[in-house]
């Protein structure tokens, strides 16, 4: 029913029941100051779990709440009446000096919000509290004293903190790295499609690859910025963006014509950096380098070539010079006079020599030209093939060759390993004792799938101080001269063109020879 509708009698009877809620109202509002009103503010500032403290003007403390108690360690008891905690609580001179300043301008009607000031806690522990401070007056405008509540913000002080010398940091390392770098920010279309991107900050070495000033890249749009027409590999970076996947790659851009070297990553959605560097004069070098190779390697090719027409040329007349000297040498009347005999003979050594040498040349270009697949090898086969080979020298020299029962399989190629065991007997022959005695072995490398094959004498050994460089080329043995000094640097190439190494091990003492090997894998 509306006011409109009711009699005098009714809206006179609810005008005084409104009358008498008020009433109770006003009186209860009277009682509360006088009755609770104190005792409500005490029991609220003792709960609060923030620091309240009020001081008066000569800085005693006159209130200490429990959440100041919790915070610092200090008791009431301790503080009330006192400011001398006041040296304690700000153990730092700067800190002190800070607070001075802040009664000051509070008690000059000045509040002072949210100063974060250090404070040591009574077990010793430092704390970040945010003070905010208000001044009290009395009726006459005469100060009174200040009132502080402080928040305990430590963890959050120390997070800023921490975030704000991040900051710092890679703020520093942004200035002063010598690549470019650029951070930047996608732009889409209405339909979400990326269609270009910002460059909204960038370091002073991007000047020094793009010639572009940071201040004059920031804020603009790719495509207008770099005079390409189009966002350059917006794509990639669209990728990266989206995906958080980095992205690295090399490119030429034809606008400055440079090659850059280009690192892409994404610290968030919509938003990569690019770390990149001028690399036009490395591709340069590169270039040429690339250039030089080629040009060596053709020369190399000529020069295989001649050398392997040489050496086919010169084998004929010196296989022939070397017949002919034996025969000479067994046509010679019994009798003869020794002189003419030793003539003939070193004639037909000299010659088998340079039959050696060209021989090695030829295999050395065999080696370099030729890529072989490792097969099962018959070792033993390969080894008799091998001994036979050099009959004639070993029985000359009245050496002893001894070798094991049986081989194991490996993998290789036969007419090289046939042709290191032959370079390896020769020289334990030619090295060993006299007369010499030569061993030939193996040893199983299970850990690697290897099998170490050795050939050992009984001669002087090899000096510690050359066995590095006995494998290289042009390396003799001894100091005497002796070889050409091709023979060992061809074992090296051969061996590690079929997967294996070689080694030697020797004390270099009299007597205690000297132990080569090569390894191949196991069959």
């Amino acid at each position: 029913m509306s006011d409109a509708g009711k009699t005098r009698e009714e809206l006179l009877a609810e005008l005084a029941a409104l009358r008498a809620r008020l009433a109770e109202r006003e009186a209860f509002d009277a009682r509360l100051p006088a009755e609770h009103a104190g005792r409500f503010l005490k029991a609220i500032l003792e709960t609060t779990a923030v620091l309240v403290s009020a001081l008066d003007r000569d800085h005693r403390f006159l209130f200490w709440n429990e959440g100041a108690e919790r915070i610092t360690g200090y008791p009431r008891e301790q503080v009330l009446g006192t400011e001398g905690v006041l040296e304690v609580l700000y153990p730092e001179p700067a800190y002190r000096e800070e607070v001075s300043r802040a009664r000051e301008a509070v008690m000059q009607g000045r509040p002072r919000d949210g100063i974060a000031l250090r404070v040591r806690t009574k077990g010793g522990e430092e704390r970040t509290l945010a003070f905010y401070s208000r001044g009290v007056w009395d009726e006459g405008g005469q100060p009174l004293g200040l009132v502080n509540v402080a928040v305990d913000v430590t963890e959050s002080f120390g997070a800023e903190e921490a975030l704000r010398r991040s900051e710092e940091r890679f703020r520093s390392l942004f200035t002063a790295m010598t690549e470019g770098v650029a951070l930047h920010t996608l732009v889409r279309d209405a339909a979400g499609t990326p269609v270009d991107y910002t460059v909204d900050d960038a370091n002073p070495a991007y000047e020094t690859h793009t010639r572009i000033r940071p201040a004059d890249a920031a804020g603009r749009l790719a495509s207008e910025l770099y005079g390409a027409g189009e966002p350059p590999y917006l794509d990639r970076f669209a990728r990266v963006a989206e995906t958080g996947e980095p992205d690295r790659f090399e490119t030429f851009f034809p606008p400055m014509g440079k090659h850059f070297r280009v690192i892409v990553v994404s610290p968030g959605r919509d938003r990569f950096a690019t770390v990149f560097e001028d690399i036009t004069e490395r591709k340069g070098i590169e270039e040429a380098l690339a250039e030089t190779n080629a040009a060596l390697s053709a020369r190399n090719e000529e020069l295989d070539a001649y050398a392997r027409t040489v050496a086919h040329d010169l084998k004929m007349p010196v296989s022939a010079v070397a017949g002919y000297a034996e025969l000479l040498a067994e046509g010679l009347p019994a009798g003869e006079a020794d002189e003419r005999a030793a003539s003939v003979e070193a004639i037909a050594r000299s010659a088998r020599r340079m039959l050696r040498i060209i021989d090695e040349l030829l295999l050395l270009g065999d080696v370099r030209r030729t890529s072989v697949e490792g097969a099962p090898l018959e070792m033993g086969a390969v080894v008799a093939d091998a001994l036979k080979g050099l009959e004639h020298f070993v029985e000359q020299a009245s050496a002893r060759v001894l070798q094991p029962p049986s081989w194991p399989a490996a993998l290789g190629h036969a007419p090289w390993v046939e042709q290191v065991w032959i370079n390896y007997v020769s020289n334990a022959v030619k090295y060993g004792g006299r007369p010499p005695r030569v061993e030939l072995g193996f040893t199983r490398l299970p850990d690697d799938g290897h099998v170490s094959f050795w050939v050992k004498d009984d001669g002087d050994g090899v000096p510690p101080g050359l066995q590095p460089k006995l494998f290289t080329p042009f390396t003799r043995l001894d100091a005497r001269g002796q070889g050409h000094g091709l023979g060992l640097s061809i074992v090296r190439r051969i061996v590690e063109k079929m997967g294996g190494r070689v080694g030697v091990e020797s004390t270099g003492r009299p007597g205690e020879g000297s132990t080569f090997s090569f390894t191949l894998p196991a069959a």
